[in-house]
């Protein structure tokens, strides 16, 4: 049986929109949470702990859907029992357990109590002035910034200051390689 392990999400951040050479608009940057420019990452959290154990990115908001992201990073790295819970977006791969397709009723709010959580890390993400206004620096050191407020983040999260306990009583089912 394959169980859950981590909670993932795509977040958008407020970027200035990148000009080609010929000064056009690219709806590749196009962000569909705040209708204009930015980038996205994966974030994903454990599902028992709330840790932060993942991100990837970042990448054009506009042009890369959070299943396609899944696709080219944490899937990857996931070991062949492993699944994610993850919000809709991500319909539609064998790794992804969505509302749409939770085992039951009890299953599907266990889900949701995760996701929440995991939604109130990004809002968390978001407090910090850097990335809640429009990023105005040269686009490859973005993730310089991200990373590190995440680092902050989960050391706060460590010590104390953490968002919402989740009642979950998910045990992921972990197996030696080899059996």
């Amino acid at each position: 049986m394959q169980r859950a392990s981590l909670v993932a999400d795509g977040i958008d951040f407020k970027i200035h929109e990148p000009r080609a050479f010929s000064g056009g608009f690219s709806p590749c940057w196009k962000s569909h949470k705040f209708n204009g420019p930015g980038v996205r990452y994966e974030l994903g959290t454990c599902i028992n702990s709330g840790d932060i154990c993942w991100f990837h990115g970042p990448f054009p908001a506009g042009s890369c859907p959070d299943i396609s992201i899944f696709r080219v990073g944490l899937k990857r790295m996931l070991l062949p029992w492993e699944k994610i819970w993850a919000d809709r977006g991500y319909r539609g791969d064998l790794k992804v357990t969505t509302p749409y397709t939770a085992l039951n009723d009890e299953h599907a709010i266990e889900m949701g109590l995760a996701r929440g959580r995991h939604e109130t890390i990004n809002g968390r993400l978001t407090d910090w002035n850097s990335l809640h206004q429009v990023y105005r620096h040269a686009l490859r050191k973005h993730h310089l910034l991200f990373s590190s407020i995440v680092t902050i983040t989960q050391i706060e999260h460590v010590n104390g200051y953490s968002s919402f306990r989740c009642t979950s009583t998910h045990q992921p089912k972990f197996q030696p390689l080899g059996e």
